[in-house]
């Protein structure tokens, strides 16, 4: 969560992917194993110079400032008359005082080079170095948990939403509609199959009487003949 200064709104910050959080940690991890490896290379710089240089006492006569205002000392020698100086690396803002004396070591063939008989960073690099290196591994296993985390998550949702549509009985809703259909379908067809019925029967009936006209009109002309062949025979 942050501030939008512009507009004065609170802001939800997005959370990390589980990807984002792999590069995350691996940058860590990078920057650490730089750090050990620098490290290691500067203790056993560092070794090798202690056992090969001169020690001698110099003084505190000076102080280099940074941008922050913090001070370091700035550090005089004498090897065979001549003088030397040499910076700490490190700043403070609680140095020692002018005049103190620091003991240091001078290269006989460089009396130029020179280190401190006791220096802390190289006990600060490898503690830096190991700490990065451990964030950047946390950060990575954690990252890959989460991802696959979420993936069985996801995993889960679909196989129960493909079960839940697998487990729909269409057939309630078929049988639910094909009556309406039938009934529909039997409104429409009955009014039109009475209809035709009636049409046939009467065309029918039209067909029968017109037969039985037919038929029936010669046996009305042989009965009066008939009779007319008995009035004649009788006379």
């Amino acid at each position: 969560m942050h501030i939008n200064f512009s507009t004065g709104r609170t802001v939800q910050a997005k959370p990390m992917k589980p990807w984002q959080g792999v590069l995350f940690g691996l940058i860590f991890v990078i920057v650490g194993i730089a750090l050990l490896c620098f490290a290691v290379s500067s203790i056993k710089t560092y070794n090798e110079k202690n056992e090969n240089f001169v020690e001698t006492t110099s003084k505190v006569v000076d102080y280099k400032y940074n941008d922050e205002g913090l001070q370091a000392i700035v550090v005089e020698y004498v090897v065979n008359g001549q003088t030397y100086q040499k910076v700490s690396n490190s700043y403070s803002n609680m140095p020692k005082s002018i005049g103190t004396e620091v003991s240091v070591k001078y290269n006989p063939n460089n009396p130029q080079d020179a280190i401190w008989t006791s220096d802390s960073t190289n006990i600060i690099l490898p503690i830096f170095g190991a700490l990065f290196t451990l964030v950047g591994v946390i950060a990575v296993i954690s990252s890959i948990k989460k991802g696959k985390t979420q993936k069985m998550i996801e995993d889960q949702t679909v196989e129960q939403t493909n079960g839940l549509y697998s487990n729909i009985d269409v057939q309630p809703q078929m049988n639910n509609i094909n009556p309406q259909v039938a009934q529909q379908m039997n409104n429409i067809n009955q009014p039109q199959s009475n209809t035709y019925n009636q049409q046939v029967a009467q065309t029918m009936n039209n067909v029968g009487q017109s037969q039985m006209n037919n038929i029936n009109q010669p046996n009305s002309s042989v009965d009066i003949n008939n009779q007319n062949n008995n009035i004649n025979t009788n006379m």
